[in-house]
């Protein structure tokens, strides 16, 4: 039973985080092309940057 309960903790509210970016996500126009722009130009390019430095 406490393992149960462990789980029902940690789920809780990762479950509560995304049912709430739903609903905002839902009710509002987002606009995300700031957000996809820097996937694009910033995260793209930090796995061939980070294998350059590796040793």
């Amino acid at each position: 039973m406490l393992m149960l309960t462990d789980i029902i903790a940690i789920l809780t509210p990762v479950f509560l985080i995304i049912l709430i970016g739903y609903g905002v996500g839902s009710s509002q126009q987002v606009n995300l092309a700031t957000i996809n722009k820097l996937n694009i130009d910033v995260f793209c390019f930090l796995p061939f940057y980070s294998t350059a430095f590796q040793q």
